[in-house]
């Protein structure tokens, strides 16, 4: 299994990667918590499509994303 890696040596092409970034939990008030999600890198910065905690942090790890699953004939299932 990969392990996660420092976000300054992630791809900037627009390959998409999994990140953890880091938010305020609403449960206290310095109560931090990270949330993972799937992200690229744009020429406006990390874009992450996803239901995520509002956060004003990027991302701080990354690592790439696994292979998706085999269906019958160890064919690779459809997405859509």
């Amino acid at each position: 299994m990969p392990e996660w890696m420092d976000i300054e040596t992630a791809p900037k092409d627009g390959t998409e990667i999994l990140v953890c970034k880091r938010y305020k939990s609403w449960v206290g008030s310095n109560v931090y918590d990270h949330y993972i999600e799937i992200a690229y890198w744009t020429d406006y910065g990390w874009r992450i499509d996803a239901f995520a905690p509002p956060s004003d942090k990027d991302p701080t790890h990354w690592m790439p994303l696994p292979e998706p699953p085999k269906g019958e004939n160890n064919e690779t299932m459809a997405t859509d």
